[in-house]
């Protein structure tokens, strides 16, 4: 990626605000503008995002903090966009087409990657952003359910730091972009499980602790009912607490299961991709590791 720059300043809503590279300490300011829009980060959430990626805080003259974007790179010539917040003031004031460029300028020469508000997606269309996927966002208190067995000829077993290579080359496979740094820099904060059949990996599921409570994902496996056998013991094994999950639309019985289990769907995203589409196809990603991290 390009060297930082230095900050740029705009004029918006009559005050110049200055854009400038987001630092560790920034954490407070980011956690700020995540509530200023209804967002569940918590500020662990939000230092982990700093640690992993890099991107822009937008500041007025007077330091108030206005907006933010991020960008995760993942291997060569692939990065994710997120974390495009700005505050409700500014954003019928062209804050957000500002920072989104200022990210893409960063990005140049990579396929993007985003998943689009309601309220965001026809700013990502106009900036040239295709849809290709509609995730849903399923969350509630979790019930405590029979799990359904696993099919037949696999077995699960629990997912330890010894497996993030395989972990990563599963994702690899499914996602079409090499996560393993992520994947090394969050593992520490995961449980997971693994699917094997005849003793090889096939699919893999992990939990972390998120916003409210505890955010399943990603989920990779060869179809849905092997997506629901991994998915199913840590929505019940997180019984009587707070469990989200991102799945994608398409898969309907996934969905009907979550349901049941007490997550029910609360919004929707869309997921859309600048330049080659290798990562708009994501065959065996049931769910989103995050909206931001895709």
């Amino acid at each position: 990626m390009p060297a930082r720059g230095a900050n740029e300043a705009h004029l918006l809503d009559a005050f110049e605000t200055t854009a400038r590279p987001l630092m560790p300490d920034d954490v407070s300011a980011l956690h700020e503008l995540s509530v200023s829009v209804g967002w569940p980060h918590r500020a662990r959430d939000l230092a982990t995002l700093i640690e992993i990626g890099e991107g822009f805080l937008a500041c007025d003259e007077i330091g108030r903090a206005a907006g933010s974007a991020m960008c995760f790179p993942m291997g060569e010539g692939f990065a994710t966009i997120g974390m495009m917040v700005t505050t409700p003031r500014l954003q019928h004031h062209g804050a957000g087409r500002w920072l989104l460029r200022k990210v893409m300028e960063r990005c140049a020469g990579r396929e993007l990657r985003l998943n689009a508000t309601q309220q965001a997606y026809r700013l990502y269309q106009s900036e040239g952003f295709i849809p290709v996927r509609t995730i849903r966002l399923c969350e509630g208190i979790a019930r405590n359910l029979a799990v359904p067995p696993a099919p037949s000829g696999t077995v699960l077993r629990a997912a330890g730091r010894q497996d993030i290579d395989i972990i990563s080359a599963l994702d690899l496979a499914a996602f079409g972009a090499d996560r393993g740094a992520i994947f090394r820099s969050v593992f520490p904060e995961c449980e997971g499980l693994i699917l094997e059949r005849a003793g090889t990996p096939v699919g893999f599921a992990l939990v972390r602790e998120f916003g409210r409570g505890w955010l399943i994902g990603p989920v990779v496996a060869p179809d849905e009912t092997a997506a629901r056998a991994l998915i199913a013991p840590l929505v019940i094994g997180h019984a009587g607490r707070f469990v989200r999950i991102d799945i994608g639309q398409e898969y309907s019985a996934l969905r009907s299961f979550l349901h049941d289990a007490g997550l029910a769907e609360t919004d929707k995203v869309t997921s859309m991709v600048f330049g080659p589409n290798r990562a708009g196809r994501t065959p065996g990603v049931f769910a989103l590791m995050s909206h931001t991290l895709g």
